[in-house]
């Protein structure tokens, strides 16, 4: 019960809100072929009427493609939140180590693309609204 109670706190998982609902409507949509999977097999073997198993098959097919479709999206969804929490991180961590530079040498790092510029843009941003709130 702990287990069940662990997989389901959506605060323990790494997973944005978006990549974690994929991966529920996966899982929906792998029980689902299951089923179809349990009706296409009892229908082979006579235990239904043959006639179920050609649309339980149809749903089978269906569910697989569903399934390994949202399952995509989920993996991109969660390697593009992985990627954007790491350019985060990047930003703080060139922002704390560029907040000692002066100013003309943030103003020549702003300039430039990058993750290092962003942090120079950010800095520069901060320094001018703590120097207006000065006065």
């Amino acid at each position: 019960m702990a287990l069940l109670r662990t997989l389901l706190d959506r605060r323990a998982s790494p997973l944005s809100d978006a990549a974690r609902d994929y991966r529920a409507a996966m899982w929906a949509a792998l029980f689902m072929v299951a089923a179809a999977l349990v009706l296409v097999i009892g229908g082979l073997r006579g235990r239904w009427p043959a006639a179920l198993a050609v649309p339980a098959a149809l749903a089978l097919a269906l569910g697989l493609l569903l399934a390994i479709g949202l399952g995509i999206r989920g993996h991109r969804r969660a390697i593009a939140d992985r990627e954007l929490q790491t350019h985060r991180t990047l930003i703080v961590h060139l922002a704390a180590l560029l907040g000692k530079q002066d100013e003309d040498t943030l103003g020549r790092i702003a300039a430039r693309d990058g993750p290092e510029g962003e942090a120079a843009r950010l800095i520069l941003a901060g320094r001018r609204e703590a120097g207006s709130a000065r006065d």
